[in-house]
């Protein structure tokens, strides 16, 4: 009688681990992928959306409003010191010949920008303007490193360095009296 051939169907146990290695190589190298991407994504959200990035936005942003609804009147608060200028102000809409009646000053006081802000008048002997006493003070932002100022004509010029230990940033910002 004739053998007959019995043909087993299925895989070797090598194979099979063959089959498992390789598969578990893929994943672990797919898991490595998104990982790294997962982790690039969070470093340039910090950056984007970190602590200095909001105290910038929001230190130009006071400054620029500050700076626009100006009489044009800007002055180095102390000319030997470049991180502080004095802007004066209407409080209310300009009427024709009035002069500025507040006054809003941004220094630096350690780390910190600050804005006080009060009343001031016109010195018609002097030519001048006065600043009176100060009636609110504010911390705009925190971890300044360097601030200074320029102006030009109508034009005042901010230079803000932050830097909160893990990022660091540069913000110039030029405001131009609109009124």
């Amino acid at each position: 009688m004739e053998k007959s051939r019995t043909i087993k169907h299925g895989f070797t146990l090598i194979e099979l681990m063959v089959t498992i290695l390789i598969a578990s190589v893929s994943m672990l190298a797919i898991g490595m992928v998104i990982a790294d991407s997962h982790r690039g994504y969070r470093r340039m959200f910090t950056r984007i959306h970190g602590g200095v990035v909001d105290d910038a936005y929001v230190a130009r942003l006071l400054f620029d409003k500050i700076c626009r609804s100006s009489s044009g009147s800007y002055e180095k608060y102390d000319e030997a010191v470049p991180s502080e200028v004095q802007v004066y102000l209407y409080s209310n809409n300009i009427s024709p010949g009035a002069d500025p009646d507040q006054y809003a000053r941004f220094y630096l006081s350690g780390t910190d920008l600050m804005l006080e802000r009060g009343s001031a008048t016109y010195d018609e002997a002097n030519k001048e303007m006065t600043s009176g006493a100060a009636s609110g003070l504010a911390v705009v932002v925190g971890n300044v490193m360097e601030l200074k100022f320029d102006i030009e004509g109508s034009s005042v010029q901010m230079v803000l360095t932050l830097d909160d230990g893990e990022h660091g940033l540069t913000v110039t910002c030029t405001s131009i009296r609109h009124n």
